[in-house]
């Protein structure tokens, strides 16, 4: 049996890893589906941008801050600005479901992100750390994804990088944000120099279920056994 010690204590230890890794796998997604994920950036910045490849860079460099994230993906900001809308920037599919980086289902395959509410209370980050639902993000959107936002009266509130002169002549406009806990692509407004998150989602990935340990811990136990056995079996003849 000491010589089983070893292997199952890797293994073990590969799964305390894998469970701390800031990244949890989304439960119940049968192999080949496909999946989006949404998250809230752990770092902000401004509004001030009318280049939407300036948020889209952003949240990119976010993910890539966590490694366990799934590779090979495109990250695009959940935002709009006067010549781009969050819709098109950052596309929900129809029937792939939205989950967020716990492996908390946010919005299912029936239902479109850019006309839902989200099914968690709160979001996380990209570490999977939950972000409070009162979380003033960045979107620069209406609640259903376009340029724009609550502008119909003073204080007018507009998309992401809007100038003075695309908003009607106001110097004091302010950006649109969205909170996680409900209205969470439009809430308020604020001034484009505040410091605030993005939304990131992900494009469609294939799930491709991981094997669970624990099996796979009873299948080297029983391959070991069988060898210490048939050793012990040479050595008595």
């Amino acid at each position: 049996m000491r010589h089983l010690l070893p292997v199952i204590v890797m293994l073990v230890s590969i799964s305390v890893s894998h469970a701390n890794d800031g990244y949890i796998y989304p439960i119940g997604l049968a192999s080949g589906s496909q999946y989006q994920i949404l998250f809230v950036t752990s770092g902000t910045r401004d509004a001030s941008s009318s280049n939407i490849a300036d948020y889209n860079a952003f949240v990119t460099s976010a993910a890539g801050l966590n490694s366990s994230l799934p590779q090979g993906v495109t990250w695009n900001a959940v935002a709009s600005t006067s010549s781009i809308a969050a819709t098109s920037n950052a596309p929900a599919y129809a029937g792939v479901p939205v989950y967020n980086t716990d492996g908390q289902l946010v919005v299912p395959g029936t239902r479109s992100l850019y006309a839902s509410q989200l099914n968690a209370f709160s979001l996380d980050d990209q570490y999977g750390t939950p972000v409070s639902g009162f979380t003033q993000v960045w979107t620069g959107s209406t609640y259903t994804g376009q340029p724009g936002g609550i502008n119909d009266l003073p204080p007018y509130i507009f998309a992401l990088g809007t100038n003075s002169s695309e908003g009607n002549g106001n110097a004091g406009l302010l950006a649109t944000f969205g909170q996680p806990r409900g209205n969470w692509l439009e809430s308020s407004g604020e001034a484009p120099a505040a410091s605030l998150p993005l939304y990131a989602l992900s494009s469609p990935i294939t799930a491709v279920p991981e094997p669970a340990l624990l099996p796979l811990v009873s299948f080297v136990a029983f391959l070991l056994l069988g060898r210490k056995r048939h050793l012990n079996t040479l050595s008595n003849q």
